[in-house]
């Protein structure tokens, strides 16, 4: 009986294949699979793959350091290979391909929103990883039309991550003609400064006001 419990923890363990460290046949069936190419899209798919299927038992060693992922309820352990460490995720939290291409990973909470950003190039000879905390409120500067052309036009705004809503905008500055006024587009970054840090000044803190 205790030899069977023991496979079964050695078969359910998760962990993301190192290509460098597999026997030389299996490194030469792994090339052959997917060339050597860094970009190259299938091993990079395949690579997200085995990081979903690890469902947060193995997560990047890069970035896991930020002390907002202990706020989170993440745990992290030992070494898996000089990538990826141990990991265990807070309870119903888990994984999810981006959309925002094929290396990206979202880690989600328990209401499905994006707390993580983790990177993953499975590269053979060029493989790395990174996990980046996710702030809820995010400030920009929004640009549509040609630059230089009439019509051309700016705005500052506030996105809210866990709504997936945009929760402050300023005016619209646009270029009327060949004025090059509304190019000075600093005041829009200053209002929306204003207004994000009377509401939220902790808004670069990526454990804040998610709950």
């Amino acid at each position: 009986m205790e030899q069977k419990t023991a496979d079964k923890v050695k078969r359910t363990k998760r962990q993301v294949t190192n290509p460098v460290t597999l026997p030389p046949s299996e490194q030469l069936r792994f090339m052959m699979k997917h060339g050597t190419a860094p970009d190259s899209e299938h091993l990079e798919t395949e690579g997200q793959q085995e990081l979903l299927a690890a469902n947060g038992a193995s997560l990047p060693i890069l970035g896991s350091d930020h002390p907002c992922f202990a706020q989170m309820g993440l745990v992290f352990g030992e070494p898996l290979d000089q990538v990826f460490r141990e990991a265990k995720l807070p309870q119903n939290w888990g994984l999810r391909a981006s959309r925002e291409h094929v290396m990206v990973t979202d880690l989600l909470d328990v209401k499905g929103r994006r707390r993580a950003k983790i990177t993953y190039k499975s590269a053979l000879f060029d493989r790395h990883a990174e996990i980046e905390p996710t702030v809820r409120y995010t400030v920009g500067v929004e640009y549509q039309g040609k630059f230089g052309i009439a019509g051309e036009s700016h705005r500052g705004y506030v996105f809210d991550h866990a709504t997936r809503t945009e929760v402050f905008s300023t005016k619209t500055l646009r270029r009327e003609g060949q004025d090059r006024t509304f190019l000075k587009t600093e005041e829009l970054k200053q209002e929306t400064a204003q207004w994000i840090s009377a509401r939220f000044p902790d808004h670069q803190d990526p454990a804040a006001y998610w709950d």
